[in-house]
């Protein structure tokens, strides 16, 4: 099968935007970038039946960073979202990338995307 990978940039809390098209990545590729999760200053893991998430604090951001457990039907696939402040606003990067299947991992994507619109609501009502 060919591996695919599908690319999506937010910038959340100010505007909303996405670019989505699918390119090659190997599943390799994917579980180094679990491994370098794994290892990062404060990771964090957390995980449910079908992810794992490491949390990532950094000196001006936060990074959250999705993984797909073999049950997952997108398996194997990584999301990325850093959430930081730059000229007073809030900002969130996301990338993302499939080996898997690209449908299922739209899925995927649009429950993440769900997480941050709870996010952005919880920042406005923090102000």
């Amino acid at each position: 099968m060919r591996s695919r990978t599908l690319i999506v940039l937010s910038a959340l809390f100010l505007h909303s935007a996405q670019v989505v098209a699918c390119h090659n990545v190997t599943a390799e590729q994917i579980l180094a970038q679990f491994k370098k999760a794994a290892r990062a200053e404060g990771s964090q893991r957390s995980e449910t039946e079908v992810m794992v998430v490491f949390t990532i604090p950094g000196d001006d951001s936060t990074t959250f960073d999705y993984f797909t457990k073999p049950s997952h039907p997108a398996h194997p696939s990584n999301a990325l979202t850093a959430i930081y402040e730059s000229g007073g606003k809030v900002w969130a990067f996301s990338r993302a990338f499939t080996a898997g299947d690209c449908e299922a991992f739209r899925t995927l994507l649009a429950s993440i995307e769900a997480q941050h619109e709870a996010l952005k609501e919880s920042f406005r009502r923090a102000k």
